[in-house]
């Protein structure tokens, strides 16, 4: 699974406590995480498993799936 941001505001961006969109690959297990971002940049995203969990407080996305 292939994650970009197409729009990504942090109101708060220093807070990243509890401001921030989360990305785990498989679970939302501490070890599954993968990216975590509270500033003004979010990186695209390549998840290696069927699975991606996304946690925040608001955003649009745009994501791509590839399947063999």
């Amino acid at each position: 699974i292939y994650l970009r941001f197409l729009d990504y505001e942090m109101q708060n961006s220093n807070e990243c406590k509890r401001n921030f969109v989360a990305v785990y690959d498989g679970s939302s297990s501490v070890e599954h995480l993968k990216n975590k971002f509270c500033s003004t940049v979010a990186n695209d995203v390549m998840l290696l498993t069927s699975l991606g969990v996304i946690r925040m407080s608001r955003f649009r996305i745009l994501f791509t799936t590839f399947h063999e």
